[in-house]
């Protein structure tokens, strides 16, 4: 009852993974830098909704249609 029925991996077409790769190398620089100011106090969590809003311009919506497309495919195998 312990054991993993299904391991997902996912692959991504090469289109996706260069848009991946911009993607990502940006939105994970800031929350990572995001989520030490939060945690010790250097931002407040009166600006969570800043973060957010600056999450979502950097492309953080497209980033998770291309996971999401990703994981439909593996749905489908």
């Amino acid at each position: 009852p312990y054991l993993i029925k299904d391991i997902v991996v996912l692959s991504f077409t090469l289109e996706e993974q260069e848009q991946l790769n911009a993607l990502q190398a940006d939105i994970n620089t800031y929350v990572q830098e995001m989520r030490v100011k939060f945690t010790v106090g250097d931002e407040p969590f009166s600006n969570w909704d800043n973060y957010v809003n600056k999450v979502k311009k950097m492309g953080v919506d497209r980033l998770m249609q291309i996971y999401n497309k990703a994981y439909e495919r593996w749905g489908k195998n």
